[in-house]
């Protein structure tokens, strides 16, 4: 499993590049004549989901979080194209996404 992390980006603060990636979200309470705005990114260590094969190079891959990508490539006396892999927070698992390299 994965490490997580949140972070909490308020008015004054800007995050800016990657991993981070802030959204603004609006909640109004039916309650009250009130408006607020919570921003809030969760942010996980991708840690499965690539094939770890002989022949894969998947270096470019580690300590990727959310939203993140990453190249696998062919090593040593393998060829093939190389994959772009993405990273992503399911439940709170980070897990790579993609497929291939198809090395030979």
């Amino acid at each position: 499993e994965g490490v997580s992390a949140q972070y909490t980006c308020s008015e004054q603060e800007v995050f800016e590049g990657p991993p981070v990636i802030c959204v603004r979200t609006t909640q109004t309470s039916t309650s009250m004549t009130m408006t607020a705005t919570l921003t809030t990114t969760v942010l996980v260590l991708c840690s499965q989901g690539l094939p770890l094969v002989a022949g894969v190079d998947a270096s470019d891959c580690a300590n990727k979080l959310t939203g993140d990508t990453c190249t696998l490539t062919c090593s040593g006396a393998y060829e093939g194209e190389p994959a772009v892999y993405t990273c992503s927070n399911l439940n709170g698992l980070g897990l790579f996404a993609g497929s291939g390299p198809s090395c030979k």
